[in-house]
């Protein structure tokens, strides 16, 4: 970790521009260099593949419906339907399990094609979220491009 934050790897996202209060915000481990930049409250990252992959990881109080979860938003544009149609996205949490697709939740738009999907992992209300989410990995995976978030540990 010492390495990792003398190169500053680790990017956090600007909370200046949007209210997040009640949130946990994940930072973006920039390892490979596939940071583009900070647009407001999200990562711009590079894929080979697609034009632009979009994200933010947070633990959320409250977001839209859903409550005490872990949050992953992600918005990929693509170069061609085909490419929308066959979108790949898994998102793991080292110490959570499998974040689910929200499946309220998969607004598409084809000039240009374009998808924003949410996946959601509900947290423990008996546990003090603070030890479910500190010193946390979530891997996000688009079309098998991996991405790593990583979160502080907080004694």
């Amino acid at each position: 970790m010492k390495d990792i934050k003398e190169k500053k790897a680790i990017i956090r996202p600007n909370n200046n521009n949007y209210s997040i209060a009640g949130n946990f915000l994940y930072h973006y481990l920039n390892t490979d260099s596939k940071f583009n930049k900070i647009k407001g409250d999200y990562y711009s990252l590079k894929h080979p593949k697609n034009i632009e992959v979009n994200m933010i990881v947070n633990y959320s109080k409250k977001f839209m419906n859903i409550e005490n979860s872990i949050v992953a938003q992600i918005w990929v544009i693509t170069k061609n339907e085909t490419e929308l149609k066959n979108l790949k996205i898994k998102v793991y949490s080292e110490k959570n399990g499998i974040l689910n697709f929200h499946s309220n939740f998969n607004r598409t738009r084809k000039n240009p094609y374009w998808v924003e999907k949410i996946f959601t992992k509900k947290l423990d209300t008996n546990t003090n979220f603070i030890n479910l989410v500190s010193d946390d990995k979530i891997y996000v995976e688009v079309n098998g491009y991996k991405y790593t978030f990583v979160t502080p540990k907080v004694n």
